[in-house]
């Protein structure tokens, strides 16, 4: 599905890249500049391969507004861009082999010693795909928010959220409707009530300025979480070995600051969202609470297998002997 739709996305920026030549790495980032990943992950990557590469490497940097956020996938297989931002969410129409991550129980340094990333990096080399990055978290890495609070029953029946797939369990959970749509058109959404609500990352709000148009934060946060940063394999096979060190290099430096700057960030947001601008914590009910971390990683592994029920039945085999699955 994405792969066919991408085929005019990939002509039109090939156009575009004719007039990028001054810089010798294109990066593209599915998220736009409220979203925190695009200046602690995808600018913050560009910078390490320029300073680590004593000016070697030098990054343009396109986002949503050039190619939409669901379909960044082709164009960094195709080589129209060398690297791209985007998280297995948003291309599981295509491959859900980093959709699994969000259904491990293990922190990022055991998943890669054990060899998980590995073997998901082998998935995505036989699209074109090298793995450069996995910024990940183990938890508390989603949330809700919404215009009215939860009600007595505790859960959100009849109520519509703006969604991606990796949402979808959750929102099964608590009886919500699901609205898929990209980041950018989320504000206009909540403000004129198409949806009720959303389904969105633990930071970000305030950047996004969804308080001004929701008040509620439903609590608690749920779910491990993943990002990633892909690499054109025919471009990585072309690096000396020096610049695969520097890529490598860039790679866990995001992922480290990722790791540490986000649950700070979370912890200032809510507290920035609730005394400067009014919203309010609402608790989902305890039955419902009490679920999220097993539907969470339950449902990633259903939405993997959904679209490569074989290949992901043996990433879980492989997980689970390495004590990283339920």
């Amino acid at each position: 599905m994405i792969l066919h739709r991408c085929c005019g996305t990939v002509a039109a920026v090939l156009l575009l890249s004719t007039a990028a030549q001054a810089a010798d790495y294109r990066l593209t980032i599915a998220f736009d500049k409220t979203n925190p990943a695009t200046p602690l992950i995808g600018e913050a990557f560009a910078r390490h391969l320029e300073t680590g590469s004593k000016g070697r490497m030098k990054i343009q940097i396109n986002g949503p507004e050039t190619v939409p956020s669901f379909e960044q996938l082709q164009p960094v297989a195709a080589g129209v861009f060398d690297f791209g931002l985007t998280t297995g969410g948003y291309h599981s129409g295509t491959i859900t082999a980093a959709t699994t991550l969000d259904g491990m129980t293990a922190d990022l340094e055991t998943l890669r010693k054990v060899g998980i990333i590995d073997e998901i990096d082998k998935r995505y080399q036989r699209m074109g795909l090298k793995i450069a990055a996995v910024p990940y978290m183990t938890s508390d890495v989603y949330q809700i928010i919404l215009r009215d609070p939860v009600g007595p029953s505790g859960d959100l029946k009849g109520r519509k959220l703006r969604a991606t797939p990796q949402y979808r369990p959750i929102l099964q959970l608590l009886g919500a409707g699901e609205v898929v749509m990209p980041n950018a058109e989320t504000y206009t959404a909540l403000e004129k009530g198409v949806v009720d609500g959303a389904a969105w990352t633990s930071i970000g709000i305030l950047t996004a300025k969804f308080y001004e148009v929701n008040k509620y934060l439903l609590r608690p946060t749920f779910g491990a979480g993943h990002l990633l940063v892909l690499m054109n394999l025919n471009r990585w096979n072309g690096l000396s070995a020096e610049d695969r060190e520097v890529v490598e290099d860039a790679g866990r430096a995001v992922e480290k600051s990722w790791a540490t700057e986000v649950p700070r960030m979370m912890r200032e947001e809510e507290a920035t969202l609730v005394k400067d601008h009014g919203m309010k914590v609402s608790r989902m009910g305890d039955a419902f609470a009490s679920k999220l971390g097993s539907v969470a990683a339950d449902g990633a592994w259903t939405l993997a297998a959904s679209r490569d029920a074989r290949g992901v039945a043996e990433l879980r085999k492989v997980a689970q002997e390495k004590g990283v699955s339920k």
